[in-house]
């Protein structure tokens, strides 16, 4: 059967607006036409607020618009009170805090019907119920039943058919499909990971659970869900996956034909509703994503009873929206029926707001900071790892060079991602992509190339040497046919000798060279490759959408040359980092220029442990901010610490200090944290197994009485008797390599980064740096939220607060009452962040954050210069883009701001700041030039204590 392209509510003209489906990563923005009114009626249809009961008043308040859409004459709402029988309507939250209404008016037009896609309903005669919480009813007619196995999952499997579900606390995940009947009860939740046509769904007993719909996947057999008929009682919640858009077929009929609409009860009721308990003041209902969830009732009419929340465009496409008794109720968004009749009560609330389709960005766009040369000028490069979502998603390295202000060029030099002979064709990726043997810590030779044959055991070495196979296409794939190269996602490049370094969520770590973006190397993991071989068997987990890279860093050593008679010394390159949310740690040896793979050194594989900052299902830092974009640290699993001109390197993992020589693969110290004892534990990578699951210490770890310490943000490791990390708590704590948490008076853990009676965020990234001042040599720590930066500093033995800065920041922290320190002052309504984690140079500190009033108005900035010491206004000789600062804040483009790297331009140490760009824009650079000075500095976290 032929499907038509489905249309929304929000559009200007009569066809309305494509829906478009894209991967749950992918950034998005609303389009800002729309009907202009929350209520609007098709034909001659009436607006009808009148209730001769409520003494001739209109007592709804309308918000976002002073209108709603229908034809002269059909809006009702007068009555016998002179003062009151017109609903008021505000235009702002500024008209809110002053009282400022207007009567709400009439546009004077209607709205034409819509046209809706063809509805297929579900073929199946599969029913599944949830009669308690241990047990699932399933089959034709519920013929079979079935206990949790030992990992959590259900298989329901009868009436040749196989449904695997699995269960985390009452929250059931059932795959995408066709069912008959499902029934929930007993405050039993549901998430469909994909799309699904039900004839029937029935919810009851849910006490505030419910069911959570996948969005939209354009093109699949099953884009949208199709639902015959709901039983939707009193608190039974419905959500969505989000950011993209979720559409809630209804075709408004029982199982014998009759129509019966759709009948919503409250109770509370949430509806697509976040903070749905809180004041639904204007904040409340701004907040809110309608554009997320369209509902279309193809027969009857949809009515609302009771107490509820609504964020939604809902279609009535031959009925009327018919709200009932009862209060409460909030609705935002845009809802067109034949007819609208709302109840007159004093707790209701309508906010208008657009409901057209998210659009996603249609160019490419950055997540990562910038990555230069040391030294750079007028028309050096800049490269940018890169992203784009439509009409596929497609990873890209680019090099721009760079203009005399220091703003980059919109025109790349050249895209490393290009399918060509030297660069990303298939034959180039299969002469040089490799994964390590499997016996590589005996074998001569620790890397091989991957096989090509795209079937069985091999099907994921050939789809990563070629992933535009039809046999790597997944049900659901939203790659880009076409596409060689997996997003970047979060991953900042490296710039490594003659080449630069970038991994993207194909699984790959790329090594091209740097001056025309030319394929050297690629490396994916044999970790990575297991898991890329489970995603092309097992339709509802994809690789790509888990991003399976955490970051990369570089260490160079001076060693001794094994080959030399004489004592001569050799200087080798190594990279380190993180993979799979911290499962995967390794260090592999590279040439000094970055053009060739030499060896690994060591793998630490682990099953279920995870590094601060990673989600065990995604991999990619705190889902639940801004619908997972900004993943944390650093898009990621925590990146490995290490002590420049040492050989060690730091990293948590499973809640646990490892520590370790980047150059060999012996004494691996693994460590609960404590706050007492120090016992020992290493083991080598090779000697434990000679696989790519080779583990350092991972099945000898020891276990003493652990400090209830969650750490939560990347390691500043100075040495192994000082390393800081920031903590769930909102502190910051100093421990030794032995995991044993220093304690004292005067100790850091003793300070916290937020204020006296308010809430503890926590600390994701740490930076500092060791200053000189008047009263001698110290150290200075930056403990960093979402919105704050605070610094700690230390001198004379002691540890004290010495300022806090970052959006709207408060000066007093219960610690000590310091001289008032420069804030980034916005409104709330400009929803700004801190997007990157802070630099300090010369002796200053300069911060990154982003603005985003909207997912269509998003732009980035610096901060700064502070000063380290003090936080006080460090502009004296700064410069912004080569010109005289004259204020803390400057725009650097469109998109996050990404963060920094540090250069000296035109001879002038320097930040360049970077720019993720927005939909159609490309991003952009700035270099901040502080005033020059003596102070030793922190470059950034790849050199973490490189302190000058």
């Amino acid at each position: 059967m032929e499907h038509k392209t489905i249309k929304r509510i929000g559009a200007a003209s009569l066809v309305g607006l494509h829906v478009f489906s894209f991967p749950a990563w992918a950034q998005v923005c609303s389009a800002t036409n729309g009907l202009g009114a929350v209520f609007s009626v098709m034909g001659d249809g009436q607006i009808n607020l009148k209730n001769d009961g409520e003494n001739g008043q209109c007592n709804p308040t309308f918000y976002n618009a002073n209108q709603v859409n229908a034809n002269p004459g059909n809006l009702i709402m007068s009555g016998t009170d002179a003062n009151k029988k017109n609903c008021q309507s505000f235009a702002s939250s500024g008209d809110v805090t002053s009282n400022n209404s207007t009567s709400l008016k009439v546009s004077g037009s209607s709205i034409p019907a819509r046209t809706l896609p063809t509805y297929i309903e579900s073929s199946s005669a599969f029913d599944i119920s949830f009669p308690n919480s241990n047990q699932i009813q399933y089959g034709n007619a519920l013929g079979g039943s079935s206990n949790a196995d030992s990992n959590g999952q259900y298989t329901l499997e009868r009436d040749s058919r196989a449904v695997v579900v699995s269960k985390s606390g009452s929250v059931y995940t059932l795959p995408g499909g066709e069912y008959d009947q499902i029934s929930i009860s007993n405050g039993n939740s549901i998430v469909f990971s994909a799309p699904v046509r039900i004839k029937r769904l029935s919810m009851g007993g849910c006490n505030g659970a419910g069911v959570t719909f996948a969005q939209d996947v354009d093109g699949a057999v099953i884009p949208q869900s199709n639902i015959n008929q709901i039983d939707w009682p009193a608190a039974c919640n419905v959500s969505t996956a989000g950011p993209g858009v979720t559409t809630l077929n209804v075709l408004g009929k029982n199982v014998s034909g009759s129509v019966i609409g759709l009948e919503l009860n409250g109770g509370p009721t949430c509806v697509n509703y976040t903070n749905c308990s809180a004041e639904k003041d204007w904040a409340n209902m701004d907040a809110q994503h309608p554009e997320r969830l369209q509902i279309n009732v193809y027969n009857g009419t949809m009515t609302t009873q009771g107490n509820f929340s609504l964020a939604a465009g809902v279609y009535v496409a031959d009925g009327d929206f018919n709200m009932g008794n009862g209060s409460p109720v909030t609705i935002v968004g845009e809802i067109l029926a034949k007819n609208v009749i709302a109840q007159n009560n004093s707790q209701t609330k309508f906010f208008s707001k657009t409901t057209t389709s998210a659009v996603p960005r249609t160019g490419a766009y950055s997540l990562t900071p910038p990555v230069t040369e040391l030294i750079t000028d007028k028309d050096s490069l800049v490269y940018r790892a890169l992203q784009k979502d439509q009409p596929g998603t497609s990873g890209h390295l680019q090099a721009f060079k760079l203009k005399d202000d220091s703003s980059q060029n919109t025109t790349p030099e050249w895209d490393a991602t290009d399918v060509s002979a030297s660069k990303m064709s298939a034959d180039n990726r299969l002469a040089k992509l490799r994964t390590e043997t499997t016996n590589w810590a005996s074998a001569s030779t620790d890397f091989e190339a991957l096989s090509n044959t795209a079937s069985g055991a091999t099907l994921a070495q050939a789809c990563a040497v070629n992933p535009t196979q039809m046999a790597c296409r997944i049900t659901g794939d939203k790659r880009l046919a076409t596409s060689m190269v997996g997003v970047p996602w979060r991953v900042a490049p490296l710039l490594l000798g003659d080449s630069v370094l970038f991994a993207t969520d194909d699984g790959i770590l790329y090594s091209v060279d740097k001056t025309n973006g030319n394929l050297n190397w690629g490396w994916i993991p044999r970790d990575v490759l297991a898991e890329s071989q489970a995603a092309l068997s097992s339709t509802p987990m994809k690789l790509m959408e888990a991003h399976p890279w955490g970051q990369i860093a570089s260490v160079q050593l001076l060693e001794d040359d094994v080959s030399s008679t004489a004592g001569a010394k050799v200087t080798r390159t190594y990279v380190t980092g993180t993979a799979l949310g911290g499962k995967l740690h390794f260090s592999i040896r590279v040439s000094n220029d970055g053009k060739s793979l030499d060896k690994v050194v060591w793998l630490d594989s682990r099953t279920s442990e995870y590094s601060p900052g990673s989600a065990g299902n995604t991999n990619d830092g705190e889902a639940g901010w801004s619908s997972g974009v900004y993943g944390r640290p650093y898009g990621g699993a925590a990146p490995v610490g290490a002590v420049m001109g040492g050989n060690k390197v730091a990293y948590v993992v499973g809640g646990k200090l490892v520590t370790r020589e980047v150059n060999t693969d012996v004494a691996a110290v693994e460590r609960n944290f404590t706050t007492g004892g120090e016992m020992a534990s290493a083991s080598s990578s090779a000697a434990s197994s000679a696989s790519s699951s080779a583990t350092s210490s991972a099945a000898s770890s020891v276990t003493n009485s652990a400090a209830s310490v969650t750490p939560s943000s990347n390691l500043l490791y100075v040495d192994d008797n000082a390393i800081y990390f920031g903590a769930e708590d909102g502190k910051v704590y100093k421990t030794k390599s032995t995991g044993v948490i220093e304690t004292g008076e005067y100790s850091v853990d003793k300070l916290r980064t937020y204020r006296t009676g308010g809430s503890a965020s926590a600390v994701w990234y740490v930076n500092g740096s060791k200053i000189a001042s008047a009263s001698g040599n110290g150290l200075i720590l930056l403990a960093q939220t979402k919105t704050h930066v605070t610094a700690l500093k230390y001198f004379s033995d002691k540890w004290t607060f010495a300022w806090q800065t970052g959006i709207n920041a408060s000066t007093k922290l219960g610690e000590s009452d310091p001289a008032t320190n420069p804030s980034i002052s916005v409104l709330a309504s400009d929803n700004a962040y801190l997007s990157a984690p802070a630099d300090i140079i010369n002796g200053v500190v300069v911060l990154y954050y982003t603005k985003k009033p909207s997912e269509c108005d998003i732009k980035g900035y610096t901060f700064g210069p502070l000063k380290l010491l003090d936080g006080t206004d460090a502009r004296g000789n700064s410069q912004f883009r080569m010109t005289d600062m004259t204020s803390l804040d400057n725009y650097v483009g469109l998109g996050d701001a990404t963060g920094g790297a540090f250069t000296r331009f035109k001879g002038k140490r320097a930040i360049l700041a970077g720019t993720g760009g927005d939909p159609g824009n490309s991003g952009d650079t700035a270099a901040i030039t502080p005033a020059e000075n003596a102070f030793r500095e922190r470059l950034n976290w790849r050199e973490l204590t490189n302190f000058f």
